[in-house]
């Protein structure tokens, strides 16, 4: 009567790409001062889950139609 962790490896994956995709966002912005780029980039990577998702909520502009 155990835990079941064969999704474990997936949900890391996700993990890791959802921060490796906002880091590479928040880089290529050309609209973001270095200071606020160094923010959002360490609030990716130092929240240790999740921490992708303030950034793809919040810290993201709205693409223009």
């Amino acid at each position: 009567m155990g835990i079941d962790t064969s999704a474990l490896p997936a949900l890391v994956f996700i993990e890791i790409d959802f921060k490796v995709f906002a880091i590479n966002h928040v880089w290529r912005r050309s609209d973001l001062e270095s200071s606020t780029r160094w923010v959002w980039i360490a609030v990716i990577a130092l929240i240790s889950l999740f921490g992708w998702l303030p950034y793809l909520v919040f810290g993201r502009q709205p693409r223009n139609a």
